[in-house]
């Protein structure tokens, strides 16, 4: 699956994992303006069902989200500072994960 907030967008993802995490969601093959979805994600359902048209997704819960964006972020190369403010963790949380990731790799 291609990441989810590459193709709608950061606060997309995060309005989808709010209500949708840690479950499957089946995407519409098209979306209309007004829909719940279109409300909830704004032009981030267009780019929705543009990457992923008819197929059941997976969301991720906000836990593993954050991983991700986490590592994504200091892989690109940002300081822990940005990153804890981008993710809206503190900065000792950011530290633990990425040690974390470390010990499992």
């Amino acid at each position: 699956m291609t990441d989810l907030s590459a193709a709608i967008g950061r606060s997309a993802t995060a309005a989808l994992i709010s209500l949708f995490g840690g479950r499957r969601m089946r995407v519409p093959r098209a979306i209309v303006r007004g829909e719940p979805l279109h409300l909830l994600l704004g032009d981030g359902a267009r780019d929705l069902v543009r990457t992923y048209p008819g197929r059941t997704i997976e969301i991720p819960t906000a836990r593993e989200w954050r991983r991700r964006e986490i590592l994504l972020l200091r892989s690109r190369g940002l300081p822990i500072v940005a990153i804890a403010n981008a993710v809206g963790l503190r900065t000792r949380r950011v530290q633990q994960i990425l040690a974390e990731s470390r010990e499992a790799a």
